[in-house]
């Protein structure tokens, strides 16, 4: 299964086991050409060629979690959207999937 990488409120283990309902296998990681904005009291990433987010790579998920995951993160409402990305943890590059800002956090 793809890891995730969490940068927001899901970075905090205590969250992350009560929305999966298990503590996240996590390393640090960065995720390059994209930068965090926040709005309306969510974080969310938007591309940005010279930005980075440091976040961590969590890789105990489980096919069943990327539900639970889609629905804390509103994708079915558009807050945001499940994305394949590449991140580094130290000098290797994992592909991981990543929550970014979708339709509804486009809008001003």
């Amino acid at each position: 299964m793809i890891p995730l990488f969490t940068y927001g409120s899901l970075t905090d283990s205590g969250t992350y086991f009560a929305v999966v309902g298990r503590h996240p296998e996590a390393a640090p990681a960065l995720l390059r050409k994209f930068r965090v904005e926040h709005r309306q009291g969510y974080a969310w990433l938007v591309e940005d060629p010279g930005s980075e987010v440091e976040g961590f790579l969590v890789t105990n998920v489980q096919p069943a979690d990327y539900w639970i995951l889609d629905d804390y993160q509103h994708t079915a409402e558009g807050l945001y959207e499940r994305r394949t990305v590449q991140v580094l943890i130290g000098n290797e590059s994992v592909e991981a999937a990543a929550y970014v800002a979708g339709s509804a956090m486009s809008d001003p």
